[in-house]
């Protein structure tokens, strides 16, 4: 799978929580993070496939509440 790095800001007690949680599992920070944002955007991505143009579906998903 082709990567590419990606710089956002995270409020620290985030970080320090997600350290605390990876040193458990022995994974590093990149691998859990794109692992949870995987893993909780299928669901999402999947209702957006279902949705056809003509519809009004993908403003119910709770990704249109970000946007």
């Amino acid at each position: 799978m082709n990567t590419q790095k990606v710089a956002i800001p995270v409020p620290e007690d985030f970080v320090a929580m997600i350290d605390a949680i990876i040193k458990q599992f022995g994974i590093s920070r990149s691998k859990f993070i794109s692992t949870v944002l995987r893993e909780k955007s299928m669901p999402l991505e999947r209702q957006m496939e279902a949705c056809s143009p003509t519809t009004n579906c993908g403003r119910r998903t709770k990704l249109w509440k970000l946007l």
